[in-house]
């Protein structure tokens, strides 16, 4: 039997983690559970209403797929410690986890991205909200990196070069691409 697979994509609000999916992950055909798209399916002219209901299923869907070791891949901000339990609880059940983490240089960009969104009729995330979840999300990502069998991070600051890819850990190495790595990124692998 194959080892399932779990795929983490985080990132800030607006950071492209949704993007991200669709391009790389969608055509291999790996499942996506988002809360996003299922609190439109919940109440599509108000998804903001149904969001609360939409992570509580998102959640089950989750734990669903964990019991039955299916692959599958989830998105989030990632700025509470109950999403590295999932990894735990995946890693526990012997999946091999993939954690992918969007990082765009300025929180500026995330709220841009974000209006942009809201424009073209996405869900809206209030200015502190983003402000306040990138630096717990980094605590986060630090916690978790020794719990992932791959770590694939990307900036995607830059529309001309979208999701350049500026650190990776696979099978116990760790690469740094480029000489502009964030501190950040860097100390996560020391």
């Amino acid at each position: 039997m194959t080892q399932p697979e779990l795929w983490g994509i985080v990132g800030g609000n607006g950071a492209g983690k949704s993007t991200f999916y669709t391009t790389f992950l969608k055509p291999q055909g790996i499942p996506f559970i988002n809360a996003d798209v299922i609190a439109i399916e919940i109440d599509s002219e108000n998804p903001e209403q149904a969001s609360y209901d939409a992570a509580v299923i998102a959640g089950q869907q989750r734990e669903h797929a964990i019991k039955q070791t299916q692959n599958f891949c989830f998105e989030t901000v990632f700025s509470h410690p109950s999403k590295i339990d999932i990894l735990a609880l995946a890693k526990a059940a012997g999946y091999e986890i993939n954690l992918v983490v969007i990082y765009l240089s300025d929180t500026e960009i995330n709220k841009v991205r974000v209006r942009q969104r809201v424009s073209e009729g996405g869900h809206n995330v209030p200015d502190d909200k983003i402000e306040s979840r990138i630096p717990r999300a980094h605590q986060n990502i630090a916690t978790a990196v020794d719990l992932c069998d791959s770590v694939y991070i990307f900036d995607n600051s830059s529309f001309d070069n979208p999701f350049r890819r500026i650190a990776t850990k696979e099978d116990g190495e760790v690469a740094l691409h480029g000489d502009d790595t964030p501190e950040w990124v860097a100390n996560l692998f020391n």
